[in-house]
């Protein structure tokens, strides 16, 4: 599209006006200079770049699998203080039974579990109580975590690791409601007695070995 404009084609000396070069208003329109816009029409092709993000549309949205989204809720659980924990519980559950039958799911979920009451001990309150609302749903979710849990414990017994013992029957604490009879707590009152023994024993020891050391002392000086 070409538009016509007038071009003012004064000359000036040593800033007067001169000569007048602008052209007389009876003179034809096509004597005026012209000077050519490149302009969008509206008639003309759209540019295959132009209203690109309209042609486009919405972006489409992305769900990671269960098992990913079940471990990202399990690692920052009861860390957000704007959302209550218990509403975190529930959705880490439903999202576990609701897809249970994920192979892949059940295995990090269990492993995931045991990981974090030794690494994260804090949080094994919430993380049981999330196997505590799955297993309403799936019961048999409890049977597998049991199984593994007991042979680490063994093993971990086996090997002298005795933190990490403490910190899986601490686990096993907070699922007594899931265990038979008095559950875990009867292996606790028996490692508190014979760690109150131990101590004993160790104390007698120690006042013993003060006692023969200060003797040897005063023989000594004497």
């Amino acid at each position: 599209m070409i538009a016509e404009v007038a071009v003012d084609t004064t000359t000036t000396v040593n800033g007067d006006i001169e000569v007048s070069q602008f052209p007389a208003l009876d003179s034809p329109v096509a004597e005026l200079p012209t000077i050519a816009f490149v302009g969008h029409d509206a008639n003309s092709t759209p540019h295959p770049d132009d209203d690109d993000q309209d042609q486009r549309g919405p972006r489409r949205r992305f769900d990671a699998p269960p098992h990913v989204r079940v471990r990202k809720g399990l690692l920052a659980i009861a860390e957000n203080p704007m959302r209550p924990w218990h509403e975190e519980v529930q959705s880490i559950a439903n999202l576990m039974t609701e897809n249970y039958d994920d192979e892949l799911l059940r295995g990090n979920f269990v492993d995931l579990v045991l990981q974090l009451a030794l690494e994260q001990p804090l949080k094994t309150p919430f993380t049981a109580a999330v196997v505590l609302v799955a297993n309403t749903n799936k019961p048999e979710l409890i049977d597998t975590l049991l199984t593994k849990l007991a042979g680490a414990i063994e093993a971990r017994i086996a090997q002298g690791e005795w933190r990490d013992v403490k910190l899986y029957l601490k686990l096993l604490a907070c699922l007594q409601s899931m265990l038979e009879g008095d559950g875990v707590f009867p292996v606790l009152e028996e490692l508190f007695s014979r760690a109150v023994d131990l101590q004993t024993a160790s104390s007698d020891d120690v006042s013993s070995l003060r006692r023969q050391c200060g003797q040897r002392y005063i023989l000594t000086l004497f």
